[in-house]
């Protein structure tokens, strides 16, 4: 399978990352599929998606968040280690180095 330059990382201890992945169009628009973050010892999810949306740009902040909430969850389904975000403390779960941070948009075309 043939990488993007973006989802190619200097090799490093990956318990140093937070890994994000992006489904659906949102991947389209983040332009890689996967990307990791480096984090010291933990980032609030409110504050990761912050820093997504001032790295990726206007468009994918558009897609991401609602405009008048600014919350991501209204447009897309978010998954920490597999685990839908509203079970734990939403906005403000803790996410680790080593953990899986996963973004599926709620809508699609069909």
């Amino acid at each position: 399978m043939r990488k993007n330059r973006s989802d190619i990382e200097a090799p490093e201890e990956s318990m140093d990352f937070i890994h994000v992945e992006f489904k659906g169009f949102l991947r389209n628009l983040a332009k890689v599929s996967r990307k990791k973050v480096k984090v010291r010892d933990y980032i609030m999810l409110k504050d990761l998606c912050r820093l997504l949306c001032e790295e990726l740009g206007e468009e994918f902040e558009r897609a991401l968040l609602d405009t008048e909430l600014q919350d991501p969850r209204v447009n897309s389904l978010i998954l920490v280690n597999g685990q839908e975000v509203s079970v734990l403390k939403g906005l403000e779960t803790s996410i680790k180095a080593g953990d899986t941070v996963t973004f599926i948009p709620v809508s699609h075309g069909g």
